[in-house]
């Protein structure tokens, strides 16, 4: 296309700067949330040309050809290996973790005829607690213990209490402040327990989806656990401009979900009608630049970071702990501005720092200098 286009004023083009400039100011303190800053994408740009547009089932043609289905089965193919789908498994690429966990809650859903009871635990992603009301699910809250993970008892009283013969639960693999890991094979057994045989199992592994399967020793993760279906955000320890993710459920439970579409000349099994064409391409280009050694390798300096964070709070002898498989440090709350400066995430007393691969010591230095120019302050309601 040659046809000569509208460029921004003087003014916009300063405006615009301006804004990138706070961008690359604010990158810098940036410790609160699970999102990486070790990427680049530039080989992508000539992309941003197109009107790229995934609708449909990523896996069916259509009549709209400008989109990058091809590179999202990739994807998608490369996550089903990671989390050990064994039996035929669908899925697509999301918006997000949210949209990822609609979608395995409304495929639990169908299953059931809504006739099931849904639980979640009080630690779980705000968007559960969404999804399920939007769902019209009759779902209720399982209390955590201390460090976030589900109280098993607590839960095993809750189906007994409901009498409950048709379940689904939403399991946390990695809670969202604390990073918590819910044992899948615990709750497994108390299903068998109580003679409970018609369960949906739907997991949240926003953050730690690409965390847990690069651990050392390997931990159980993904559909070996027994669980129906799974999201992964893709714009959190991958790294991305825009936020994504994959949602992964079991084939058999999509069926009753799929429409066809004579408009676009095609089957639809998701949410949304258009779909972002692009980020399929970040998540493909980093799979095809990344081994398991490399993100192994940045899985673990969050780690050592995470610890080096600890030692540095036991010094000023402030509490400070991470859960086994979680490089989140939860520490009691300090001063409002110096939350603020860091984009710290605070949940009641607690607030927690995640050392993202793009952390370093020098960044993690500085924000100690901040807290000690603080006086320490912790807050306490």
């Amino acid at each position: 296309m040659n046809q000569k286009l509208p460029t921004l004023s003087k003014i916009r083009k300063k405006q615009l700067k301006d804004f990138l400039d706070f961008l690359e100011s604010e990158s810098v303190h940036f410790m609160g949330y699970p999102c990486s800053g070790v990427y680049n994408y530039d080989e992508l740009l000539p992309l941003l040309r197109y009107s790229i547009n995934n609708i449909g089932d990523p896996y069916l043609p259509s009549n709209y050809h400008l989109n990058t289905h091809s590179f999202e089965c990739e994807i998608l193919s490369y996550f089903k290996r990671l989390t050990h789908a064994k039996e035929p498994t669908w899925g697509y690429v999301t918006n997000g973790g949210t949209e990822g966990n609609l979608y395995g809650l409304y495929a639990a859903r169908e299953r059931f005829n809504n006739q099931a009871v849904a639980y979640y635990s009080e630690d779980s992603h705000y968007s559960i607690n969404k999804n399920m009301h939007l769902l019209n699910l009759n779902s209720k809250s399982v209390a955590t213990t201390d460090n976030g993970e589900i109280d098993y008892q607590a839960f095993e009283k809750w189906l007994i209490k409901d009498k409950a013969k048709k379940v689904i639960i939403s399991v946390n693999l990695g809670t969202t402040m604390k990073g918590a890991v819910d044992d899948v094979s615990k709750i497994k057994a108390i299903f068998k327990k109580l003679a409970i045989n018609e369960y949906y199992i739907h997991a949240d592994a926003a953050f730690f989806g690409m965390v847990l399967p690069f651990l050392r020793p390997k931990v159980a993760f993904g559909f070996e656990t027994g669980i129906d279906s799974i999201a992964i955000s893709g714009h959190k320890m991958i790294g991305s401009p825009i936020p994504c993710g994959i949602c992964l459920v079991k084939e058999k439970y999509v069926h009753r979900l799929t429409r066809d579409i004579e408009y676009i000349g095609t089957l639809d099994k998701t949410i949304t009608g258009s779909r972002n064409g692009i980020t399929p391409m970040f998540l493909w280009y980093f799979v095809n630049t990344s081994t398991e050694k490399t993100i192994s390798k940045h899985v673990q300096k969050c780690f050592d970071n995470a610890d080096y964070i600890l030692q540095k709070f036991k010094a000023l002898n402030i509490n400070a702990w991470r859960n086994p498989h979680s490089f989140i440090v939860v520490f009691d709350k300090c001063a409002p501005n110096l939350l603020s400066r860091w984009q710290i995430a605070v949940n009641g007393n607690n607030a927690h720092i995640i050392p993202m691969p793009h952390i370093n010591r020098e960044i993690i230095d500085d924000f100690f200098n901040d807290l000690i120019k603080e006086g320490q302050t912790v807050e306490v309601n």
